[in-house]
């Protein structure tokens, strides 16, 4: 599978901002470009204004809640692929907050148990953000019922595939609070 150009300056951009390698930079970049398009819809959450502590978090602060966010680039083969877990490891528990995907990968965020995760983060929803093949940055937002109803470590569509995920991103409305004004 060869690299394209834009893949290539996103991932030397994403390694270069971020400070990391890999899924961990482009996911990282992923937060930036969700924050960036929050700002877009005229909102703005100052607990995102702190890159390290944004990339330390494991979500995007927006206001009342918090999302999970990743990031993937058009396979050759046209979708997009999203991964929530790592490893080939089959068992039950892997420890106190992470678990074992039905594939028998680990997660923090999908299997048995994860949704205390998502409960301790105030994580209500998931961002996916896909580049596309002309190089434009595509939001789908699911709640985190909807991906936990999944039930799969991996997410995997076609760009056009749940028009109703981008559709929830672009109609979705922000509000200040305090904690997103100040930062609290």
């Amino acid at each position: 599978m060869s690299e394209t150009r834009g893949e290539r300056l996103i991932r030397i951009l994403a390694s270069g901002i971020t400070k990391t390698q890999g899924s961990d930079s482009l996911n990282r970049l992923a937060k930036l470009l969700v924050v960036g398009n929050m700002a877009k819809k005229g909102f703005a959450d100052k607990r995102n204004s702190d890159l390290d502590e944004l990339f330390k978090s494991s979500c995007v602060f927006c206001g009342h809640f918090n999302v999970l966010v990743r990031f993937s680039n058009l396979s050759e083969v046209g979708r997009f692929t999203w991964d929530f877990a790592s490893g080939n490891v089959v068992g039950k528990s892997t420890g106190e907050d992470t678990y074992i995907s039905s594939k028998g990968r680990h997660s923090k965020w999908v299997g048995e148990g994860a949704e205390k995760n998502w409960e301790a983060a105030n994580i209500t929803g998931l961002v996916l953000v896909g580049l596309d093949a002309e190089d434009n940055p595509r939001f789908y937002l699911l709640t985190r019922d909807q991906f936990l109803a999944l039930d799969t470590d991996r997410v995997i569509i076609r760009p056009n595939e749940h028009p109703d995920w981008e559709a929830a991103w672009d109609g979705l409305q922000l509000e200040q609070n305090f904690s997103s004004m100040f930062g609290s």
